[in-house]
């Protein structure tokens, strides 16, 4: 395992224990959901601006 895997996995599972008592079925839940999704379709738009100004 490389460093940066060993780093990676340690990552994830850090933020699976920092997220892990979010449930979807609550308000919580629903609000970490919407910035996912934001925070998903910002980085999208952010690459779709970067092709086309790089056009």
């Amino acid at each position: 395992m490389t460093d940066l895997d060993r780093r990676t996995h340690q990552t994830i599972e850090r933020f699976r224990r920092d997220l892990g008592h979010y449930t979807p079925l609550t308000q919580q839940g629903v609000m970490l959901h919407v910035l996912e999704e934001v925070a998903q379709h910002h980085g999208q738009l952010e690459i779709t601006r970067d092709v086309l100004l790089a056009g």
